[in-house]
């Protein structure tokens, strides 16, 4: 190879201001590079805690409807009336019930062997409800929140059941059962 040429080196001398301003703006691109990522970072942060946060906040919400709700309904089950089993009376005063609280779509007394004595919803001794498992929980003495929210046929709202047991005048068992509307705890879902 031969001595440069007096072209290259006129290209090389045109280069050197270029990577001076290039040289002396790096350090403003790295912290700006670096300020962005830490403020995006940052903001992440803060969007996943207010998330976390509103989620507690249904959960509580929710835990605080179906606390509330248990106890509504094993207070319903100490009263002489429904120990009484009496289908008219029970069937009027649990109407009132619902009527006056929209979280609940249903409240009904049904029988050891699962037959409904009476409901908001349904006629009497048309269901059965001996197979699901808040009927079987409260058969064994404790109050049962349902595995399964229902969300189909003609129900118009996403319903959770609850289910308390109750000792008859008489001496047997049975389950008051109430359905509850998740209309209140579903409207502060939490955002995706």
């Amino acid at each position: 190879m031969g001595a440069p040429t007096l072209s290259t080196q006129m290209g090389k001398r045109a280069l050197r201001p270029v990577a001076i301003v290039v040289l002396a703006f790096l350090p403003v691109i790295v912290v700006g590079a670096s300020v962005v990522f830490l403020y995006t970072s940052s903001a992440r942060d803060a969007i996943v805690s207010q998330r976390l946060s509103r989620a507690r906040s249904v959960a509580d919400a929710a835990d605080a409807l179906v606390d509330g709700s248990i106890t509504t309904l094993t207070a319903l089950a100490q009263t002489p009336f429904m120990r009484d089993a009496n289908a008219a009376e029970v069937n009027a005063y649990v109407t009132e019930v619902v009527a006056q609280n929209p979280d609940w779509f249903t409240i009904g007394l049904s029988s050891a062997d699962g037959f409904n004595i009476t409901s908001t919803s349904a006629p009497p001794h048309s269901v059965n409800i001996s197979d699901r498992d808040y009927f079987q929980g409260a058969m064994s003495g404790h109050p049962t929140v349902g595995s399964v929210v229902i969300a189909r046929g003609n129900v118009p709202a996403k319903i959770l059941v609850i289910a308390v047991p109750i000792v008859f005048s008489a001496g047997s068992r049975g389950v008051l059962t109430g359905g509850l509307r998740l209309t209140r705890v579903a409207g502060s879902s939490v955002p995706a």
